[in-house]
Parts: structure tokens; sequence; C-alpha cells
């Protein structure tokens, strides 16, 4: 006949049992938590990014709109038109000179 096998009975303090389920519980809730917030920053930081890089173009396109206006404008200075279309398309020429706040301003 054999023997019976001994048993051994490990005991664990509940105070081990609780800091382990918490752990265990609270670690992914954390990490959620923080890769939720990365997320949020970096998103953020690309709206900003977004927003300049559309004011630089805004801006580039304005200077060469305001370089081609005041190119039309000056040669219609060296040769004033003398039909009426002409002198419409000067004066469109010079209110959109305006409107886009071109400067120094013109008459």
């Amino acid at each position: 006949m054999r023997p019976e096998p001994v048993l051994r009975v490990v005991r664990i303090p509940l105070y081990w049992v609780i800091v382990g389920v918490f752990l265990t519980v609270a670690s992914p809730i954390l990490s959620v938590m923080a890769s939720v917030n990365i997320a949020e920053r970096n998103s953020e930081q690309i709206i900003l990014q977004r927003e300049k890089q559309r004011e630089a173009a805004r801006q580039e396109a304005r200077s060469i709109t305001c370089a081609f206006l005041t190119a039309s404008l000056d040669a219609y200075e060296e040769t004033p038109p003398v039909t009426p279309t002409g002198r419409n398309l000067r004066q469109k020429y010079v209110d959109l000179y305006e409107y886009t706040g071109c400067q120094p301003p013109r008459k």
C-alpha cells in the first residue's frame, strides 16, 4: 500500500489578496486612462499645427495676390486706360487691392 500524499495548505493573508485584486483591476483602467489622455493631447497638437499651416498658406496666398494686384496697378499707372472698360477694370483692381488689405493704400 502506498502512503497518502501529504497535503500542504498555503495561507495567504487577506491583505495580499485585496492588493492583488486591486492591482489586477486598476492597472488596465489606469493604462486606458493614460492612453486616452495622450491621444487627446496629440489631437490638440495636430489641430494647432493644422491651424498654423492654414494661416501660413493664407498669408502666402495674400502676398501673391498683393504682388499681382500691385503689378497690375503699376502697369495701369504707367499707361492709364482710355476706355471705360479699362477704367472699370482698374477700379476693380483698386477695390480688390483695398479688400485684401494690401499696403500701401492706393486711390
